[in-house]
């Protein structure tokens, strides 16, 4: 927390702005994610019940309109409008 009011006062008293790579963040994410699931129970995910149903079915549509004719940019992890090139 401290760096980042730190970078926030840099970027308003000096007008400096200051902007991280964040692509090597991606495949650690991924890796923590996929243990995570793997160390998932059915019968956990079943007890979720319906909660868990809707965060499933909007985590496979989203993932499978992404992959169709997206209109992201091409560079944009989630479509935002923005672009992180």
């Amino acid at each position: 927390m401290f760096f980042s009011v730190a970078i926030g006062l840099v970027y308003l008293f000096s007008g400096i702005k200051v902007d991280f790579d964040l692509t090597a963040r991606d495949i650690p994410l991924v890796y923590f994610f996929t243990v995570i699931g793997l160390n998932a129970h059915v019968g956990d995910l079943a007890r979720g019940g319906r909660p868990s149903a809707i965060l499933l079915a909007v985590t496979v549509a989203f993932h499978a309109g992404g992959e169709r004719g997206s209109q992201c940019p091409e560079r944009t992890s989630v479509c935002t409008g923005r672009s992180s090139a």
